[in-house]
């Protein structure tokens, strides 16, 4: 029975991504949606880059272990992982020591695999320089341990009539480290860290994780057969970028939350004090606004 992936990489993204959009909030309702520099919140926003890049370097990890369990557990035989994945894990095999290479060569190809994935772990992520997610050294940790190359080459998108090809992106990507490699050495930046810069950034990580988990879904129903695991959906990605952006769907608005206890037969709550109750079934009438010569004008609909 086929085992499907862990989807762990997904939960922890979204549960960080929650902590910077949280600090975007504090930032907003500190200092208003106004334009112009605000005194006293930059703090946040360096705050929040730092958390940005910790999201997207755990997303990766997550996402590469994820892969790789997958693909060992649903795998019938060795020939599932690509033949240069076996070529590095068969020569890690060969400098184990006499009596672990005939263990492992006792308990099977999966055990030896499974070591070759602990490896590569070690070497990329415990011990390597992946506190750095960058194209690159994303682009080696997944041909190591899975054989995708190259990782970053799903990294395309189109917003409104720019195309950001996978070139554009991984130098996104390295602009972002560079900022938090700013903020965590020197703990001050060449130029103020703006509200609208913790925005793109976070939105930059959105795009890239959704794209890295497709890429990465795409590769293992390739090499397994079956589908393993759901798709990052367009409208999760649209519904991600829209609360980086604090935009209230529909379902949020205050009239709705009104709406929802009428339509159920409850008393809603006034709108305003001076507001008479409106009956469940019966729309309110067009409040009158003073005009600056004395006449009325009607709000808009």
């Amino acid at each position: 029975m086929p085992v499907p992936c862990s989807t762990k990489h997904i939960q922890n993204f979204r549960a960080n991504l929650a902590d910077v959009i949280r600090l975007i909030q504090i930032h907003r309702d500190l200092s208003g949606s106004e334009r112009g520099r605000r005194v006293g919140v930059e703090c946040l926003n360096k705050s929040a880059i730092v958390l940005i890049l910790a999201s997207w370097e755990a997303f990766v990890e997550d996402l590469a272990e994820s892969a790789f369990d997958c693909m060992l557990a649903n795998a019938p035989d060795h020939t599932v992982f690509p033949n240069h994945v076996l070529t590095l894990a068969w020569a890690d095999f060969k400098k184990a020591q006499t009596a672990d290479a005939f263990t492992s060569i006792a308990t099977g190809w999966k055990v030896v695999l499974s070591n070759y994935r602990n490896m590569i772990l070690e070497k990329f992520i415990v011990k390597g320089s992946f506190n750095t997610p960058s194209g690159p050294n994303c682009n080696n940790l997944f041909t190591n341990l899975i054989g995708l190359h190259p990782f970053t080459g799903s990294w395309t998108w189109k917003i409104t009539r720019s195309n950001v090809t996978s070139d554009d992106a991984e130098k996104l990507l390295q602009t972002l480290i560079d900022l938090r490699g700013e903020i965590a050495h020197r703990a001050t930046t060449a130029k103020a860290v703006q509200k609208q810069v913790v925005q793109s950034h976070a939105k930059l990580v959105t795009r890239l994780a959704v794209r890295s988990h497709n890429e990465v879904r795409r590769f293992l129903i390739a090499r397994l057969g079956f589908d393993p695991c759901p798709e990052f959906s367009a409208d999760d990605e649209a519904q991600l970028l829209d609360d980086i952006k604090l935009v209230i769907t529909p379902s949020a608005t205050p009239a709705a939350q009104i709406a929802a206890p009428v339509a159920q037969g409850v008393a809603a709550p006034p709108v305003a004090a001076a507001s008479a109750p409106v009956p469940a079934q019966q729309a309110p009438a067009p409040v009158p606004i003073a005009a600056p010569q004395g006449g009325a004008i009607l709000p808009n609909p």
